[in-house]
């Protein structure tokens, strides 16, 4: 899961809001208390600003939770790239990567 992750946080466009392109897939599970389903919480952070994506949850059974996580990542990937992927300035195409 950890190479899977790393492979969409390496693809993610800079920040759209500080041009940053050191951005994570954060994942939390804040609600925990019953082993038989785990709520999990996917989002996309700026590691300069803070910038982050829309948070992508989901009740899951504990032994599907490597699976969801990398689903729940590629979706809020694609919500944090979802925008123009040309600058204005000299119209070249925006470089990707946690660089």
């Amino acid at each position: 899961m950890n190479q899977t992750i790393q492979k969409i946080e390496s693809r993610l466009y800079p920040c759209p809001f500080c041009g940053s392109l050191k951005s994570c897939c954060v994942v939390d599970n804040p609600y925990c208390n019953n082993p038989e389903k785990v709520i999990i919480e996917v989002w996309i952070q700026c590691m300069k600003c803070g910038a982050r994506s829309a948070t992508q949850s989901q009740t899951i059974n504990p032994e599907y939770f490597d699976t969801v996580i990398v689903k729940l990542a590629q979706r809020v990937a694609n919500l944090w790239d979802r925008r123009a992927i040309y600058n204005g300035e000299n119209n070249e195409p925006i470089k990707r990567g946690n660089q």
